[in-house]
């Protein structure tokens, strides 16, 4: 990390609002003389940060969540979305009325290279103006507007989102884990169903792995759970770079690999173990534009269940789940 670094990071709302908050570090690369800034707060809130994001151009997006004064009061008019465009001087409040009471998480959508548009997840409260709010947002002009994608009553609380190259995932508090029929949202009004297979009713985030093809869902009381993504009929996988697939599935004594290049590059093969450790690597290869093949031998390799990875020179990563044979 550079020395001159700056990081932005949010502090506890207890016990008091001078401490709950925005708080940047400037020059963290070196943290024994980092220095700390609290952040000014905006009009009428507590303190209660939940996330923040700082956006390619500098700008500052950040949730604020609930605020009650005491059990039999009613929450706050003081969440939602507060947007900064001066390294957090000041805020402004950019919600859809229904995100004024409890915001949770608030996500940029990866694929949108401008950065203009994001989705935020809310909760019903109870008890007062909070009740009967919950469900997924989306703005496609950085909060100007805002649009509810998912049904009215749908989903009482809305936790998270995650948009990934696998597809969405909504996780919710007492409803489980649900995907839209269609993985592309930020156009339209998806239509939302259950993973049944996923058994737990609160699931609060779901992250894809980064070593093999497969999910990470983290819960609220019950732990974190991985499923394994299994490729289509034809087996292929891609990248904005590349396609593989293997030619013949399961192996015995070597492997071929099919590989469609979009343009050229180096690239390392390897072979994990169900537990995402590696159990073989291969030499590079450098790969030329267009379809080809690559072979490795695989002997000794014990029959069973595995994974095989390509990782490009981009950094992209492509899995195949592979099945040796003896």
């Amino acid at each position: 990390m550079p020395p001159t670094t700056t990081v932005y990071t949010p502090g506890s709302s207890a016990p008091t609002q001078s401490v709950g908050g925005v708080w940047r570090a400037d020059g963290i690369g070196n943290p024994a003389t980092a220095t700390w800034t609290k952040l000014p707060n905006p009009a009428a809130n507590n303190g209660r940060i939940f996330n923040i994001h700082s956006l390619n151009d500098g700008t500052l997006v950040t949730t604020w969540s609930a605020r009650k004064g005491n059990n039999n009061s009613v929450f706050s008019d003081s969440s939602g979305v507060f947007v900064s465009t001066d390294n957090g001087q000041s805020w402004e409040r950019r919600n859809h009325p229904d995100m004024n009471y409890w915001t949770k998480d608030l996500v940029i959508d990866p694929n949108d290279p401008a950065q203009n548009t994001w989705y935020a997840c809310v909760w019903s409260g109870w008890g007062g103006p909070a009740n009967d709010l919950g469900g997924l947002f989306r703005t496609t002009d950085r909060g100007l507007n805002w649009e509810k994608i998912t049904g009215d009553g749908q989903f009482h609380r809305v936790s998270s989102v995650a948009i990934l190259n696998s597809g969405t995932y909504l996780t919710t508090e007492g409803q489980g884990l649900w995907q839209p029929t269609f993985s592309e949202i930020s156009t339209g009004q998806p239509t939302w169903e259950l993973v049944e297979d996923y058994p737990f009713h609160h699931p609060e985030r779901v992250f894809l792995s980064p070593y093999f093809p497969a999910l990470w869902v983290a819960s609220f009381g019950n732990g974190m759970r991985m499923a394994y993504l299994i490729n289509g009929s034809a087996g292929v996988v891609s990248s904005p770079s590349a396609n593989m697939r293997l030619v013949q599935n399961p192996v015995s004594q070597s492997i071929d690999i099919e590989v469609v290049m979009k343009k050229a590059g180096a690239a390392q093969f390897s072979i994990l173990d169900v537990q995402g450790r590696t159990v073989r690597d291969f030499p590079r290869q450098a790969l030329v534009v267009g379809k080809q093949q690559v072979s490795f031998t695989i002997q000794g390799l014990a029959a069973g269940n595995y994974f095989l990875r390509m990782t490009l020179s981009t950094g992209e990563t492509l899995a195949l789940k592979m099945v040796a044979m003896e």
